[in-house]
């Protein structure tokens, strides 16, 4: 199988969405093809080329690495096809398939810093126009992309999921450090909607309860600002172990976006056994349909009514997490990568 993987979405250590899907499915591709060709900038952390037979390739790092060293070196090895899994690829190189988490910076540009939405804004167009496939993380990430670029709908694509960890079921072994506590998992981004969720919780008034706020603060949402409460809690990144720890100890999830592309910290709170809150969102109808309990995300009064039904009614509970277990039976990172597969020996055999 003549194709190279673009290992430049692990550039951090701590995997987040983008990065987490690029690392699934590239471990699940890998089980299929062992001698996979995976190529990165010698800036990555050096537990990825620990973990993962990953070649190092010029110098540099990041966007100049991509956009210089890559092409050079594709062009030497013959012009492979070039998997993308992290919403960029090299512009000057055509033989890609590139996968389109969101396009955020394009229709959301507020939500950024000034130098990621000049970035993204130069970069997005040209990666849409210039790659050979698209894949889709959403069917509404799709719908977004024929709205954004209806010129460009010659340019096949196809959507694949990200799927669940299966390795993850309630672990009530290590106890965290607060007793009653609501969760939700994200990076401290505009449409994380962190500020309004924290007016619900208070505007809730669960007193015995401690508002708990997972996930660090990227660089690209510096300008970014919230509020302190004496029971909200950011704990900033916590590694697997914690954060398992704490959704198969919380007593509701809660994600309360205003977009998303796709959305997987709702998948790992049913992996957990924790009932799901989630914004009233097209792709989150798209992708949960019934198994998660809605609420406005625009609104604190929606939001907190939703806390108070979840947190005081347990049979509401026990229901939506049995719906939750249900829902995750239909994700899988095998099953993505297997449709990654077809679609990397169709591209191979016809260039």
């Amino acid at each position: 199988m003549k194709c190279i993987v673009n290992a430049r979405f692990l550039q951090e250590e701590q995997l987040t969405g983008v990065g987490r899907y690029g690392y699934e499915i590239t471990k699940e591709l890998l089980a299929f093809f062992p001698d996979l060709h995976l190529v990165g900038p010698p800036s990555l952390p050096q537990k990825w080329f620990s973990e993962l037979p990953i070649q190092k390739i010029g110098l540099g790092r990041g966007a100049f690495w991509e956009q210089c060293v890559l092409p050079l070196f594709l062009r030497k090895m013959d012009s492979p096809l070039l998997i993308n899994f992290a919403n960029t690829s090299p512009l000057v190189y055509s033989n890609s398939l590139t996968v389109i988490h969101d396009f955020f910076p394009l229709t959301n540009p507020s939500w950024f810093s000034v130098k990621a939405r000049l970035y993204y804004h130069l970069l997005l167009p040209q990666v849409i126009r210039r790659s050979r496939f698209h894949v889709f993380v959403s069917e509404n990430t799709r719908t977004v992309k024929k709205t954004l670029f209806p010129q460009e709908q010659n340019i096949p694509s196809t959507v694949i999921l990200n799927g669940k960890r299966t390795h993850w079921a309630p672990d009530k072994r290590s106890i965290p450090p607060y007793d009653k506590f609501i969760l939700t998992v994200s990076s401290r981004d505009p449409r994380k909607n962190h500020e309004r969720l924290i007016h619900a919780f208070i505007q809730a008034e669960l007193d015995e309860y401690t508002l708990v706020i997972v996930g660090k603060k990227h660089a690209s949402f510096s300008h970014v600002k919230t509020g302190a409460h004496p029971r909200v809690v950011y704990t900033g990144y916590v590694n697997d172990t914690v954060l398992h720890s704490l959704y198969s100890h919380a007593s509701v999830f809660i994600y309360p976006s205003l977009d998303e592309g796709f959305g997987t910290p709702p998948l790992e709170a049913m992996a957990c056994h924790c009932p799901v809150i989630a914004s009233d969102i097209p792709v989150f109808r798209e992708l949960h349909n019934n198994a998660v309990y809605y609420c406005n995300p625009y609104s604190t009064k929606s939001m907190s009514d939703a806390l108070q039904k979840m947190v005081f009614d347990e049979s509401l509970r026990k229901e939506y997490i049995e719906r939750g277990k249900k829902k995750l039976l239909e994700f899988s990172w095998k099953k993505s990568a297997k449709q990654f597969i077809d679609i990397i020996e169709k591209l191979t055999m016809s260039s």
